[in-house]
């Protein structure tokens, strides 16, 4: 039962590292400079929600710092 929940957990903080690597991504694909404040800012991210939210707007800021102007962890 103890495995279960463990490997549960691994594969729930899988997906919370491929979401932040999504969003570094298309960050970078927009061409948009970040600091090293703000990669581990995303990549430390453990809300799941936020990491969605990112994402949606990583296609549309002018800046990797506008990601957290709207209240966002």
């Amino acid at each position: 039962m103890a495995q279960e929940k463990y490997e549960y957990q691994r594969l729930y903080m899988q997906k919370l590292r491929d979401k932040a690597s999504s969003v570094l991504q298309t960050l970078e694909n927009q061409g948009l400079p970040m600091s090293d404040e703000i990669r581990e800012r995303i990549l430390g991210c453990r809300d799941s929600i936020s990491l969605d939210t990112w994402l949606v707007q990583a296609f549309d800021v002018e800046s990797a710092e506008e990601l957290f102007e709207h209240g966002q962890v």
